[in-house]
């Protein structure tokens, strides 16, 4: 698999729909659970929020970049390892770094969070491909 600008290009704004698809998806069905039992208690909007954070995004992400992969540029395969560890580096690294930015930053790391987990998401995802062609 060549890696190109244009390659590259096409899997952030593939990354990117897919995200923001999975991210509303995730918070309205932490809405619609907490509305359909009351006694349910995720927590209100965090569990919303934290669920956007930590399943949405790096899912999303993830999933925008082999869908291009799969569809736009016919990769064989899966890239099962890259996803593997791209979720976790997104996951563990991108959501705590994520929770703390909150607390320190406030409202205004909502525009620094979506660059972390995917620039965490995109080197879990190239990693093992990269360490092949070494």
């Amino acid at each position: 698999m060549q890696i190109t600008i244009k390659r590259i290009l096409a899997e952030l704004l593939g990354a990117i729909g897919f995200s923001v698809c999975l991210s509303i998806g995730i918070y309205y069905l932490s809405k619609w659970l907490e509305a359909i039992k009351p006694t349910l208690n995720l927590g209100g909007d965090k569990a919303g929020i934290f669920g956007v954070i930590f399943i949405g995004m790096p899912i999303g992400f993830l999933l925008g970049i082999l869908l291009v992969d799969k569809i736009i540029f016919k990769f064989e395969g899966y890239n099962c390892f890259g996803i593997a560890v791209g979720f976790i580096l997104a996951f563990l690294f991108g959501g705590i770094a994520s929770v703390f930015l909150l607390d320190e930053i406030g409202k205004y790391a909502v525009l620094v969070i979506p660059l972390i987990i995917l620039a965490l998401s995109f080197v879990g995802y190239y990693c093992p491909l990269l360490i092949k062609q070494l």
